[in-house]
């Protein structure tokens, strides 16, 4: 029977054999690049015994592929930045911070409806598997980088607007791999990252 690794490298790397796939393709419609970024509203799925709530953080970094000339086309990002939760003990005020700093890549089918026009207003929809690298994790002040997985794979959906070089949008991530390695964050028997993306997008071709 696979390893559970991977079985999640596995769910990462079939995206990417499509990305490959539709390299040519896109090349004849050109290879859109964006400059994106914008806050992520992060949490954890329910963990035993602790109170969740959402922390806000960001993502920054670049947008690549799209295809925006045509119906159909494949995208993957290359994002930095924060994320995590925060949590408590019923009956206690003080929160507790869980942060994680992450390099967050998407590969994504991506479906285009609206002007065919590269000036015109389109509508998008996207959907895939993303990957997120751990450059570092903690609880407060806490390093746990060393007990925590270095790796998350998830899935991904989303959709929004662009028109002339701007572009808005909003995807929700669900992880499918326990973030936890050797300290089970939370004291869960299994916990799991869940965000919503809002992406700030500038075209610069």
């Amino acid at each position: 029977m696979p390893s559970r690794p991977s079985t999640l490298c596995l769910i990462f790397a079939v995206p990417v054999l499509l990305v490959l796939g539709r390299g040519t393709a896109q090349a004849e419609d050109g290879f859109g690049v964006q400059l994106g970024g914008g806050p992520i509203f992060a949490s954890l799925d329910e963990a035993q015994g602790f109170d969740l709530s959402t922390k806000t953080g960001w993502l920054v970094g670049v947008l690549l592929g799209g295809n925006r000339g045509g119906v159909f086309g494949v995208e993957t990002d290359f994002l930095y930045g924060e994320k995590g939760a925060k949590f408590h003990a019923p009956g206690s005020s003080t929160d507790q911070d869980f942060t994680q700093h992450v390099l967050h890549v998407p590969v994504m089918l991506k479906l285009n409806a609206g002007a065919s026009s590269a000036s015109g207003l389109r509508l998008f929809g996207v959907g895939g598997t993303y990957l997120d690298w751990q450059f570092s994790s903690k609880i407060n002040d806490l390093d746990i980088a060393g007990d925590t997985n270095g790796f998350e794979v998830g899935w991904v959906l989303g959709g929004g607007i662009e028109v002339l070089r701007f572009s808005l949008q909003g995807r929700y991530t669900r992880g499918v791999g326990q973030i936890s390695k050797d300290f089970d964050v939370l004291n869960a028997f299994d916990s799991n990252s869940k965000a919503f993306v809002v992406l700030f997008g500038f075209r610069l071709n």
